[in-house]
């Protein structure tokens, strides 16, 4: 109890800024400069306000133990918010027992409704049935362990709305991930027009084919359904607002902030700047979160390196921290592997001029390079849809065999982007009046 009211702020852990942690300083990455403006407003008020609930994704470099210590040191220090918490510490011993019968009734409901839904497995205006891709992913979500989480989920969501009580507002990184729906309905039953607005604040990009970002217009008025939809969503730039509400997005709900995750690139080039220097032999491969494909990737790498595609550049290759790639690129290398360097810094290190970046389909990172001026070229999907962020930008080479590989090496040059595509303002005017900061 502190006799102010608290807000909260819903978020991944352990994604953190290493350094500050080792201080004691609690940094996330999701959030980055926005922790300054949050500080600069508690040392206003006398104390820290916002409550930090976090939602576990492991991490291969943190043990559950190592993110434990760090949460607690948070607490200890309390320097960087009024409570730090993992979602399961809201659940009670009754809790799993509710939780698994809801799952099992899921289950057994998800086995009666699946001859129905089958043929509603398309596009209005199609015949084409996504079901054979879909339905792996139609039986893990209610008859998985992933089901099995979201219950147990739900139910924590529910206990921490009405320990926390009435929220000045609460946020979260918008993905349209279940979890995100749960904490926005709990909070909306639990407290009604009592607590202050449920945010949903978009953390990457908007793709045309990322499907988790767009909903049926109805939901957000239909009875049944806007309870789980945030009273206002913030997109990170001005790309993102065209593509919400050309998909039915109220106007009302949505406007721009801006990105944090991108404040980095303020004041780099935001549009083409010349084809690359001709002496430019620097190459950095970029891959993904998901494992397919990353493996496409690396054997299309490697197929290059062995037919002498990559002779004379230098070469080195950033995973994605969730999917460390050291073992499956060796293997495909072989003794070739010593002239690669695994990168595991900040992604600014990297994108330096001179520099080609050549990204995996659905990584995030290539719309980085590509503001930064530096010429890209993407992977194609593979058997999926087209997750590519640039996959709009008709000059962007695709590679997905070695002659495409070959030609974009020769070819790839910096890429013209519209110039409101993110919002950048270090000093984070839109984000302190969305919080009242």
């Amino acid at each position: 109890a502190t006799g102010r009211q608290a807000a909260t702020i819903a978020t991944y852990f352990p994604n953190v800024d290493m350094q500050a942690a080792a201080e004691g300083r609690f940094r996330s990455r999701y959030w980055e400069t926005l922790h300054d403006a949050l500080n600069e407003r508690a040392q206003g008020e006398g104390g820290q306000f916002v409550r930090w609930l976090f939602i576990r994704f492991p991490a291969p470099q943190f043990s559950f133990a190592r993110c434990r210590e760090l949460r607690d040191r948070f607490r200890q220090e309390g320097r960087d918010g009024l409570s730090f918490h993992y979602l399961e510490e809201f659940l009670h011993h009754g809790d799993l027992w509710a939780a698994l019968w809801r799952h099992l009734r899921l289950c057994w409901s998800s086995l009666r409704l699946e001859k129905h839904v089958r043929p509603a497995f398309h596009f209005a205006g199609s015949r084409l049935n996504f079901w054979a891709y879909a339905k792996a992913d139609w039986a893990e979500s209610f008859r998985g362990w992933r089901g099995l989480e979201r219950c147990l989920q739900d139910r924590a969501f529910r206990r921490y709305a009405r320990w926390a009580g009435p929220q000045r507002w609460t946020l979260f990184p918008l993905e349209n991930c279940p979890w995100e729906r749960m904490l926005t309905q709990a909070m909306h039953e639990a407290h009604g027009q009592e607590g202050g607005p449920v945010i949903g604040a978009q953390h990457s990009t908007i793709r045309p084919t990322d499907f988790r970002y767009f909903d049926d217009p109805r939901t957000f008025s239909a009875p049944d359904c806007a309870l789980f939809q945030p009273d206002a969503v913030r997109a990170n730039g001005r790309s993102a607002c065209r593509q919400w509400r050309a998909a039915g997005m109220p106007p009302q709900r949505l406007d721009a902030v801006e990105a944090l995750r991108y404040l980095y690139l303020a004041g780099a080039p935001l549009r083409a700047a010349g084809p690359a220097p001709a002496t430019a032999r620097r190459l950095l491969v970029l891959t993904s979160f998901f494992s397919d494909e990353t493996e496409a990737h690396l054997a299309l790498l490697a197929r290059a390196v062995h037919a002498g595609l990559l002779e004379g550049w230098e070469l080195a290759v950033k995973p994605h921290p969730y999917l460390p790639v050291a073992d499956r690129l060796s293997a495909l290398l072989g003794r070739r592997m010593k002239g690669v360097r695994l990168a595991d810094g900040p992604i600014a290190d990297e994108l330096r001029p001179g520099v080609l970046v050549w990204a995996s389909n659905s990584t995030t990172a290539a719309l980085e390079a590509a503001l930064r001026g530096l010429p890209v070229m993407v992977m194609r999907p593979g058997d999926d849809f087209d997750l590519c962020p640039l996959q709009d930008v008709p000059e962007l080479p695709r590679t997905g065999n070695l002659e495409d590989v070959r030609l974009a090496l020769a070819t790839a040059a910096p890429l013209n982007l519209p110039p409101d595509y993110l919002e950048l303002n270090p000093a984070l005017p839109r984000w302190r009046r969305l919080l009242g900061l």
